[in-house]
């Protein structure tokens, strides 16, 4: 397979699975999280970015995975119940407004629209969790605004993409070679290039799901519902950014790891053992750069810890928020 093939592959696993990850309505399971207290904007450039607040404590904004992916699924309950979560509605979803420029969803886009929604909220220090390609986002913001993070959490992300991202997808995606949904979720993929509305990208999403869970074939009628709710925007996805950019989501370019030294940040990351598309080995790569970083890997995990472990998911950030000074 060609480099050229490995970097439209990780694309496709990385913009549109991750985004499947976080791209549903609530979770179908029962919680205990209260309503939302409130939900607000913060004007970026003129563009507004929709955000919903659950819960009490110090302040976690949250940033989904996509780009083009809801918000939805990344509520955590188990956290809410000792922090403020603010759930980032990015660019060009729901009833956050689109860009004017089409190749304009770049990570640093994203950055600025997590540094406008802060100050939206008037405080001076967060902490930042960012899920899959909310991850690039959280490690591009750690690097750009340090100053106004008390913590970090990079869950079920890559600081690399391009073809090392792509070989090593390639290489997980035999972990499920001889499940009974395998053949039909890998051909999946070849339709990702042909999907032109957010009703094509939703369904090619449903499709190719199983691979986003540890185990889809024992325990797939639990998140039938959660699949059924899948929605994405396919605007954030068409973004081909310029090569080289500090943060660029192009295929080729985005490779934090020479700077990840730089990250003083306390930093917790979360990884599950059988995640494909942003694995235990890329969580590895983040840990061994980022002095001083916690690393939990969820054993029975894939790219849905939150979903799939919830209460281990939840107990390993609670923890983190406690070891962060006041």
């Amino acid at each position: 397979m060609t480099i050229t093939s490995l970097h439209r592959i990780a694309g496709v696993l990385v913009l549109s699975l991750a985004s499947m990850a976080c791209s549903t309505g609530p979770r179908p399971t029962k919680t205990s999280s209260g309503a939302e207290t409130r939900a607000g904007q913060a004007i970026v450039d003129g563009v507004p970015v929709a955000y919903h607040v659950f819960g009490s404590g110090p302040v976690v904004i949250a940033h989904p995975g996509g780009p083009g992916g809801d918000w939805g699924s990344l509520r955590m309950p188990e956290v809410e119940q000792v922090a403020t979560v603010v759930y980032i509605e990015p660019f060009g979803t729901g009833v956050s407004g689109r860009l004017a420029d089409p190749n304009g969803y770049t990570i640093e886009a994203y950055v600025k629209a997590v540094e406008g929604v802060r100050a939206a909220l008037g405080v001076d220090q967060v902490v930042l969790l960012g899920h899959s390609h909310g991850g690039f986002v959280a490690q591009g913001y750690a690097l750009t605004h340090p100053k106004h993070l008390r913590g970090l959490v990079l869950y079920d992300t890559s600081p690399v993409t391009g073809g090392e991202l792509g070989r090593d997808i390639m290489s997980n995606l035999q972990w499920f070679e001889h499940e009974p949904w395998f053949a039909e979720a890998q051909a999946g993929f070849a339709a990702f290039s042909e999907e032109k509305t957010d009703a094509d990208a939703t369904t090619g999403l449903k499709r190719v799901m199983p691979f986003t869970f540890a185990d889809w074939t024992h325990r797939g009628h639990e998140f039938e519902a959660y699949r059924a709710q899948a929605r994405m925007w396919i605007g954030p996805r068409q973004t081909v950014p310029p090569e080289g950019g500090a943060f660029s989501t192009a295929e080729t370019s985005f490779d934090v790891r020479p700077r990840l030294h730089e990250i003083v940040t306390p930093t917790l990351i979360l990884v599950g053992a059988k995640d494909v598309i942003c694995s235990e080995k890329m969580a590895r790569m983040a840990h061994a750069g980022i002095q001083g970083s916690k690393l939990v890997v969820l054993a029975h995990s894939g790219h849905t810890g939150h979903i799939e472990e919830p209460a281990e998911h939840g107990r390993a950030i609670r923890e983190f928020l406690a070891t962060l000074a006041h």
